[in-house]
This record gives structure tokens, C-alpha cells and sequence, in this order.
């Protein structure tokens, strides 16, 4: 490596000696050829760090060191294309940390569709920064307003270009692309005199390009999980690879042709680096409301985003996609907003996933409050239940000998009425508890379930009269019918409410009535299933339905449901003697 610097004196020095090299053979030259013969060029190096080769007497420009970065970007160095020029500033790399060869690593800015920035390994894609937002771009989220950086973005048909400047002059700093891929920021730090790196790209899997495949994207939030999901109405091309965490093969759409239908919608995502723009539509005169309409009126329109949504001026501009989506990919914080095309029912599913985390908490905290209050019902309606047996186990224990006469026929028709009671108070009592006199941990969970169902209907479990035999069953006709929304309470109003969260809601309370106690949730499932928003929610199997089922004497269990035109029965195995003289 020769070292170019100044010394004090402003003498220009070319120095190798760090390398070893003693020769007088020449160590560094330009491409320019000088033409002129006198004077000679002049070799000026700024204050930048830009060394020009330029005429004493014209001033005029021959050859600039900024033009031609190597594997090393200044602040203040212009980088892209210049197209009066033909001036193209990319930045290479090294063949190794001890060669300073050309090496096969490459970084530039991509002009088709809309401008974004690259990295190359020889010829294949290996990184890239997603487009300008207006700030920053797309896919680097530590670009924020603090950064250290005053950044220039030019985007006109003479030029595509970026400019890094500093807003601390006393800041010494340099982006340097290393042998290995890695694109690195340094620092001087005067005191310890060395450098000190702070920021790197790629820095996880999701960085490198197309990790998950066509129509995937990528979430390295998670650590348990598969980083990898199919965009909003897509599966899995191969989901055995996909289960074996292999996303490479990509995501098809589940339905394509529900998608033209005139019932489709746009799925949000938020957070999001867009996926690549190379082959994009572009149009900056139109708003975001506007290029949601033209992207509706395409069939082939996939999906759209804004432009430049962090622009001074708002959002501006309009991005449409029309084939497979390469390289997306979400964050905590950052990235941009993300519409995808999908059919009616997606979109319902995904607006109930991804409500707001205000809601979501409003709704926790009204779920623990009444988790509460029904462990409060349960506990009195066991302490009911267990003086009812109590009296019952008196009156078994009771001397046999008395007269038939003794035991009013008002009293039997007062027991019996009291025990059915008992037996039929499914407004929230679980069917096990309610037919068998057993108090499961799943108990409260249908209690909740059965309030959930109330607070969505409008409509009370216990005085519903339909040609169901109560709410549960009428609210899983319609589930099985396709018609679940019909059953929202009216008094709320379509614009009250979050269509896709009330079928979320819906769902989980079926999951909490189902007959077989095993099959319900725990409270803690239900809690975590009523905050979370990227989870597939299980099937509902058949519900409870309490009234009508009968009591298998047998086994001690319930059976289902009566067939059509039979009534509940009780089995009674009494033995009656015939009293007779001899």
C-alpha cells in the first residue's frame, strides 16, 4: 500500500517504505494522458482528501481520485452516475487485506426501476440497501435523524447519486468494502490512534439477499422460530423444505384467481424493506391513495408503496410490483409501510393480526378482568352446588322407615326441579361441571368463552331464543355456514370496529366452548393468542351445547347431541316388588 498525505510544510508525499518496497520502479500513476506541454498538469490535493490532476492555467479537472473510490468511500465523495460524463463511482474490493488488486466485491448503485444500492460477489447479488425513502435507505435502519451523517440524495435524468457528508467536522470517518463482503464504517478515534469500526452490512440472515425465497420475507425478531413466512395470501412452494428451514424455493399464491374479483383488498405490512425495485413501475406524480386505485384497477398488480414516504413534503410517489417479490424483510422499528393484493378472506384474517398494540392491550385487560370476575362465579356456583349435595346426602342418610305418605308428592316435584336446575344452567357453566358435577381447569376457560360470544352477539347465552338451541349453537351454524360476521351486534356499527379482530375474537371464544374440555385452551393460550398477531389460530372443533345432551349411566360421561325427534330421557334402574300373600 503507498501512503498519500501532506506534511506540514504542504509538501504532496508518496510514501511506501511502510511496505517494504525499495525500488525505484514506479508505484502509482493515472490513466490520463498529459497533452499538454507547458506547463505540465498539476497534482492538487484537497482539504477532502481528493487528489486532481488539473491544468495550472485553465483550472480544468483532468482526472479526481473520488472518481474512482477502490474499496475506500471519503465523506463528502459524490458516488453513483453521472450520465453527461458517463462517470460511474463504485467502490471494489481488495484481492486480499494484502493485495490491493482489484478483488470480485463490488458495490454500486443500481439504476433500473427505482435506485437502491448493491453488493456483488463476482456476479451474484449478495446485499442490498433497499430504495430511498426520502431519509434514509429502506433496508440500513441505524440511518436515523441522529445519524452522524448529512446525507445527499440525487435522483434526476442527469444523475443518480448519494453524498455522505458529516455534521461534526471533528468527526474522521470512512466506509471501506472489505475482501469478504462485508461493507464497514470506521471512525478515527485520536486518542487511542487507531480506528474503530460502528456500523457493518450484511449483519444477520435476513441481510443476505433473497433469504427466503420468492414472495417470502424475512423476521430475525424471533430467535425460537423459523426467521422465514410467506407473504400475506402465499404458502410454501415446497413445504417440506420450508419445514426444514430451507426457504429457497420461495411461496406461490394460495389462490390466484380470487384475486381479480372485485372482493380483493391490500394487506399492510408494516416496518417493511421493500422488496427489490429494479423491475418496478414507477410514477412520482400520483399520491398513494391514487397509486392504490391504479394498482386495484391492474390484475397484474400485486403490490404498490409509497415512493418517498419520509420525504419533507410527505409521502410522494408511487411504487408498483407485477410478478414475484425478492428480498423483503421487517424490523422492529424502521423500513416503510407495504400494500399486498390479496383476496377477502386474507385480508380479513391479516387486519385481525395485525391490529393495533392499543387495542390489543384494552382488550388483554378487559380479558384479565373478566377472568377474574368468572373465577369469582365459578367459586360461588361450586359452594352452591356443594350444599345442594350436602342436602341431597342427608336425605339418602336418612331413616328409611317412614310412610310412603310421609314424603309429599310437592316435594319430589320440587327436588326434581331443582336438580334439573342444576343440571340446565349452561349459560356459563361447563358441560362437565354441569352434567357430571366435575370442576376442571378448563372449567372457566368455556365460562369466558361463552362471555366472549355475548360481548360480539349482543345476545345473552341463557335467554336467546332462535331456532338454535341456544347462542353457542346458533353462533357455530353460522361459523360452519360461512356466515359468522352476520352475527355481530348491529349496535356497533361496521365502522366501530375492526372486521378482521372481531373474526379473531370470534374464533377464539368457539376454541374456548368446545366439548371435550382437552381440546380448550388454557387462560394463559387464550391471553397470549388475544395479544399476538402472526399466529394461525387452530380449527374449533364441535362446541358444548349442554341442554339436549343426556347422561350415559353407563360410563358416567355425556354422549352427543340427540338425534333429530328424540327427547332427553332418564335412565332410572329401580327394581319394583309385588307384594302378594300366600
Amino acid at each position: 500500500m503507498v501512503m498519500l498525505y501532506t506534511l506540514k510544510e504542504r509538501d504532496l508525499l508518496l510514501d511506501s517504505s511502510a511496505w517494504g518496497i525499495q525500488s525505484s520502479e514506479p508505484i502509482w500513476s493515472t490513466d490520463v494522458i498529459d497533452m499538454i506541454q507547458e506547463p505540465a498538469l498539476v497534482a492538487k490535493l484537497s482539504d477532502l482528501g481528493n487528489l486532481v490532476l488539473l491544468d495550472p492555467v485553465t483550472g480544468k479537472s483532468f482526472w479526481e481520485s473520488f472518481n474512482h473510490p477502490t474499496n475506500t468511500l471519503l465523506p463528502f465523495m459524490k458516488f453513483g452516475f453521472t450520465r453527461q460524463s458517463g462517470v460511474d463511482r463504485i467502490m471494489t474490493s481488495w484481492r486480499s487485506p494484502g493485495d490491493p488488486g482489484s478483488g470480485n466485491i463490488t458495490y454500486r448503485i443500481e439504476r433500473r426501476g427505482f435506485p437502491q444500492m448493491m453488493m456483488y460477489k463476482g456476479l451474484t447479488l449478495w446485499w442490498r440497501t433497499g430504495s430511498w425513502t426520502g431519509q434514509r435507505w429502506s433496508g440500513v435502519p441505524e440511518m436515523t435523524n441522529k445519524f452522524i451523517f448529512n446525507i445527499s440524495f440525487v435522483n434526476n435524468p442527469d444523475e443518480v447519486s448519494i453524498t455522505y457528508g458529516v455534521l461534526d467536522a471533528s468527526v474522521t470517518t470512512r466506509m471501506v468494502l472489505n475482501e469478504t463482503g462485508t461493507l464497514q464504517r470506521f471512525r478515527w478515534n485520536g486518542r487511542d490512534k487507531k480506528w474503530i469500526g460502528f456500523w457493518s452490512a450484511p449483519e444477520d440472515k435476513c441481510d443476505i439477499y433473497n433469504h427466503c425465497g420468492f414472495n417470502g420475507y424475512c423476521d430475525s425478531t424471533s430467535t425460537e422460530k423459523f426467521e422465514c413466512s410467506c407473504l400475506p395470501g402465499y404458502e410454501p412452494k415446497t413445504p417440506r423444505d420450508w419445514f426444514l428451514r430451507d426457504a429457497s424455493d420461495g411461496c406461490t399464491r394460495i389462490k390466484a384467481d380470487s384475486i381479480c374479483n372485485g372482493k380483493e383488498g391490500f394487506a399492510k405490512l408494516k416496518r417493511v424493506k421493500i422488496p427489490n425495485t429494479s423491475a418496478v413501475n414507477v410514477d412520482m406524480n400520483i399520491t398513494l391513495k391514487e397509486c392504490e386505485q391504479r394498482c386495484l384497477k391492474n390484475c397484474s398488480c400485486v403490490a404498490y408503496a409509497s415512493a418517498y414516504h419520509e420525504s419533507q413534503d410527505g409521502a410522494k410517489g408511487c411504487l408498483t410490483w407485477h410478478g414475484n417479490m425478492l428480498d423483503t424483510r421487517t424490523y422492529l422499528s424502521s423500513g416503510q409501510d407495504f400494500y399486498l393484493r390479496v383476496d377477502k378472506s386474507e385480508l380479513a384474517r391479516w387486519n385481525g393480526n395485525g391490529a393495533s398494540g392499543k387495542k390489543r392491550l384494552v382488550l388483554i385487560l378487559i380479558s384479565l378482568i373478566a377472568v377474574v370476575m368468572l373465577l369469582l362465579i365459578s367459586f360461588h356456583c361450586y359452594l352452591r352446588k356443594r350444599r345442594q349435595r350436602t342436602q341431597s346426602n342427608r336425605l339418602r342418610k336418612a331413616p328409611s322407615s317412614f310412610a310412603p305418605s310421609s314424603f309429599d308428592l310437592e316435594d319430589s316435584f320440587i327436588l326434581e326441579e331443582l336438580e334439573d336446575k342444576s343440571r340446565s344452567r349452561d349459560g356459563y357453566m361447563s358441560p362437565e361441571y354441569a352434567m357430571d358435577g366435575q370442576f376442571s381447569i378448563k372449567s372457566d376457560v368455556y365460562s369466558f368463552g361463552v362471555l366472549i360470544l355475548e360481548i360480539i352477539t349482543g345476545k345473552r347465552n341463557s335467554a336467546f331464543y332462535e331456532e338454535s338451541l341456544n347462542l353457542v349453537k346458533h353462533i357455530w351454524d353460522r361459523w360452519e355456514n360461512g356466515e359468522a360476521i352476520e352475527i355481530i351486534d348491529k349496535l356497533m356499527g361496521e365502522e366501530t370496529y375492526d372486521e378482521g379482530e372481531v373474526m379473531k375474537c370470534l374464533h377464539i371464544g368457539l376454541l374456548c366452548v368446545q366439548e371435550n374440555s382437552s381440546d380448550r385452551p388454557d387462560m394463559s393460550s387464550v391471553v397470549f393468542m388475544l395479544g399476538h398477531n402472526a399466529i394461525d389460530l387452530p380449527s374449533p372443533k364441535h362446541p358444548a351445547f349442554t341442554a339436549g345432551r343426556r347422561r350415559n349411566t353407563k360410563t358416567g360421561g355425556s354422549s352427543d347431541n340427540w338425534p333429530s325427534g328424540e327427547t332427553s330421557s332418564t335412565i332410572n334402574d329401580v327394581t319394583l316388588t309385588d307384594v302378594q300373600g300366600r
